[in-house]
């Protein structure tokens, strides 16, 4: 009989659970798109409502936007913070910044 592997989807989830690889892999979303930054976001708090009930996480689910929604407030952030010579970092909680 063949050996069961988990889904990869499973298998993100559960690997982003931990701050390094959740903060890295914010990073690398980050450098390619608002769009993919703000999808990878959604992911990382999916991961993290998986691994704590409901409520406890201090995480709200909000309805899935459209990518193309530019004029999102999501999207308006990264756009404000480009605008005034600044951008994002994305680092774990007691962690030596990140220089990028």
């Amino acid at each position: 009989m063949p050996k069961r592997t988990s889904s990869y989807r499973s298998w993100q989830l559960e690997k982003l659970k931990d701050p390094q690889i959740a903060a890295t892999y914010l990073r690398g979303a980050l450098d390619d798109s608002p769009e993919t930054f703000f999808q990878a976001l959604d992911k990382v708090a999916q991961a993290h409502e998986a691994a704590k009930s409901n409520g406890r996480s201090g995480v709200r689910k909000e309805p899935n936007r459209k990518a193309s929604d530019n004029g999102s407030s999501r999207s308006n952030l990264l756009s404000v913070l480009t605008s005034v010579g600044l951008r994002l970092s994305i680092e774990p909680l007691g962690s030596t910044p990140h220089r990028g």
